[in-house]
């Protein structure tokens, strides 16, 4: 612990670990900028320990400030890119896929029927593939849901 605050590049990489922590755990992932501290603070460390840098608060606050800006101008578009990831709006995951349940009345290809599950009135449609009416009291799985529907094709065993 004492060669934490006696080596400039240790505390350095300390901070960056830190900053990394808090970017993630804390944040989200929601604020770039402290990505870009965190690594300007590991890349200002090693400069440090092969000894491209004296080790001193100044030159460790300059090079931190100047390899933040480098480091954002290389990294903001990619980073940017995965923030904004997002999945189709069809292909969302969510915990009704896989429900079975018995149909409470009879279901044709081209309707749907009400059906009460978990306490919601449910739109229950047949997926796309099923061309058959099937019977009331039929077991049925959910393939897809969306708000207030659900898609169900017959179960066969």
């Amino acid at each position: 612990m004492p060669e934490l605050f006696t080596s400039l590049p240790t505390l350095l990489s300390f901070v960056g670990v830190a900053l990394i922590i808090i970017e993630i755990l804390v944040l989200g992932f929601s604020s770039i900028f402290l990505i870009f501290v965190a690594v300007a603070c590991f890349t200002t460390a090693v400069l440090m320990s092969i000894g491209l840098f004296e080790h001193s608060i100044l030159n460790a606050s300059v090079s931190v400030a100047i390899f933040s800006f480098v480091w954002a101008l290389f990294l903001w578009k990619p980073l940017r890119k995965l923030q904004q990831r997002q999945q189709s709006p069809e292909d969302q995951p969510n915990s009704f896929s896989g429900v079975t349940f018995f149909l409470s009345e009879d279901l044709a290809p081209s309707t749907f029927i009400v059906q009460e599950y978990s306490g919601i009135n449910w739109q229950v449609f047949l997926t796309p593939d099923q061309s058959q009416v099937l019977g009331k009291g039929t077991e049925v799985q959910v393939v897809k849901s969306e708000v207030g529907k659900m898609y169900v094709k017959a179960i066969t065993r």
